[in-house]
């Protein structure tokens, strides 16, 4: 596994972890924060179509 790899993959299991805590103490301010501005939906495996790009909610 290369450097970057593994900086993206600590990045990723600590979004994910920030969640659960957040969620885990209601803490709905700082899980807003943990979104990204714009995220890529695809669902395109249950309904077909395409990837849409979709906005984070309102902070």
């Amino acid at each position: 596994m290369h450097h970057e790899d593994l900086v993206d993959q600590f990045a990723i299991q600590r979004v994910i972890t920030e969640y659960a805590w957040f969620v885990d103490r209601r803490d709905w301010d700082a899980l807003v924060a943990t979104f990204a501005d714009t995220v890529v939906v695809d669902y395109t495996a249950m309904s077909g179509g395409g990837a849409e790009p979709s906005p984070a909610p309102s902070r």
